[in-house]
């Protein structure tokens, strides 16, 4: 493919304020049903149709498949919903016509929350470390202070967490109840070639060797992700808008490329300032659908296609290590920087397995100067907007004899000038997927109606929950000045 697909994100500029709509009817309208073994996922749809409310459930919370028959006329559909769900371990919050399903707590202690941080040997903090347990798909990444909060079931006692970073020794430890609070210290790894026994390679070779590899290295089942997506905008110093969501990502084999990947939506929350925004009010459009399909490994993205022209040209810069294996640094840049959305930046392929690990990229200057078409739509001529940059990241995790995606970041600056008010702006997005944890998806499928589309704004689509209703959630801790944001009132 050779092109990214996420190619059409827009990072959308509106010069007129939004107005957010808020529901506080309590009075539903009521449903009558009638069907003999309907699967229960469908018959939640059907309520969320003829109830005009909006439903949002974690798939893992209940039997989505489960055969339900059912005669009813005239009922409340939280009432109905209650009967459905009658189950201990699963509770249904409401607020207006916002409706979510999840898991319950139950007493006793089925989770504990180990939270501490890493820094390096000057003691440092590290951003971005890998959290990650051994033998279970369960992870986390510590914030851009170096710390982290892992929600750990209590049948995780005994096992081994790892902290992994570029360039830094893997360090290990055992997962006891006693320890809540760690601090974990990572060591610089430094690779001298006359000690590094390896076998050289050209550098196409080795980017033929991950193509040829990527069956046995990515997975060839569907998987279904349990995922922490966050969305940050700044005007010039200040947060102007913080949205957070926990999304299902259903992603199908790596050899079906053809079949993109789904997204539903389960839950979230914010914060949105409109006040501290000046003139113009930036939004992020299809956030976690767009990011959901950055996949470098499974879309073969920088990389050759059969039977077409090639559009990047590869270098080998050396060695380093990457979750304790020697991996290849692999730069990469287009051939001809036409000014089309093309990139470049380094690949980590690793040296016995060559599957890719991780990769750093971001549009070439070329591609900035022509990339406004792409990256900003905008309502108003006297808006001037000038992307200065667009990076991104990807990580994968190891995970039996396979490699999972884990964590996605990208970050855009633009420069807004607005003619009619004459303020100049400085606008910082940045959005973050976590992949925190995962399972095979089995004959778990996606109705049309659930999915999340790439016209929505994520704020739009959250109504203001209470910060609490993460629960057992694994999310990306935030730093300071995002913790501050949320202690102000939720919502506007």
């Amino acid at each position: 493919m050779g092109r990214l697909l996420f190619k059409n994100i827009i990072f959308t500029l509106f010069f007129h304020i939004a107005v957010v709509t808020t529901y506080s009817q309590q009075h539903y309208v009521k449903v009558s049903l009638s069907y003999v073994d309907i699967p229960l996922s469908q018959l939640i749809d059907t309520i969320r149709v003829r109830s005009d409310l909006k439903i949002a459930y974690d798939v893992n919370s209940i039997p989505f498949d489960s055969l339900i028959t059912i005669s009813a006329t005239d009922r409340d559909p939280i009432r109905l919903l209650e009967v459905l769900l009658p189950d201990s371990s699963v509770e249904i919050l409401h607020d207006g016509n916002q409706i979510v399903i999840r898991e319950k707590s139950i007493q006793g202690e089925r989770y504990f929350t180990l939270a501490g941080s890493v820094v390096n040997s000057k003691g440092l903090p590290l951003p971005m470390v890998n959290i990650s347990f051994k033998n279970r798909p369960l992870g986390s990444v510590t914030n851009d202070a170096g710390e982290f909060e892992l929600k750990v079931p209590v049948n995780c006692f005994g096992d081994t967490l790892f902290f992994s970073s570029l360039g830094y020794k893997t360090v290990r430890t055992p997962v006891y109840s006693t320890n809540r609070l760690i601090e974990i210290t990572l060591i610089e790894s430094s690779v001298s070639l006359p000690e590094v026994t390896i076998r050289y390679r050209d550098v196409d070779e080795i980017v033929d060797l991950f193509m040829e590899n990527q069956k046995v290295n990515y997975s060839e089942k569907s998987i279904l992700f349990t995922s922490f997506f966050r969305e940050t905008i700044k005007q010039d110093n200040n947060y102007v808008n913080v949205s957070e969501a926990v999304l299902n990502i259903l992603k199908y084999p790596y050899s079906e490329s053809f079949r993109l990947e789904h997204v539903k939506f389960i839950m979230g929350r914010k914060y949105r300032d409109v006040e501290k925004m000046q003139s113009v009010n930036f939004r992020l459009e299809g956030g976690p659908f767009y990011f959901s399909r950055i996949d470098i490994a499974r879309y073969m993205d920088f990389f050759p296609a059969k039977n077409s022209e090639k559009l990047y040209k590869y270098k080998l810069d050396g060695l380093d290590y990457e979750y304790d294996r020697l991996v290849y640094l692999v730069s990469f840049e287009p051939i001809d920087d036409t000014g089309d959305l093309l990139y470049k930046g380094v690949l980590r392929i690793d040296t016995e397995s060559y599957a890719l690990i991780s990769a750093l990229f971001e549009l070439t200057k070329n591609s900035l100067r022509n990339s406004k078409k792409y990256l900003v739509r905008k309502e108003s001529r006297k808006i001037k907007a000038k992307p200065l940059y667009a990076k991104y990241s990807i990580n994968y995790r190891p995970y039996e004899d396979r490699w999972v995606l884990n964590k996605l970041r990208g970050e855009l600056k633009v420069h807004v000038n607005d003619k009619k008010s004459q303020e100049k702006s400085m606008f910082t997005a940045v959005t973050e997927l976590l992949m925190s944890d995962f399972k095979r998806a089995g004959k778990i499928r996606f109705k049309a109606s659930e999915l999340y589309k790439s016209k929505y704004i994520l704020t739009d689509e959250i109504k203001d929950y209470d910060p609490e209703f993460w629960k057992e959630y694994n999310v990306i801790k935030p730093d300071e000045s995002i913790e501050n944001v949320f202690k102000k009132p939720m919502g506007k």
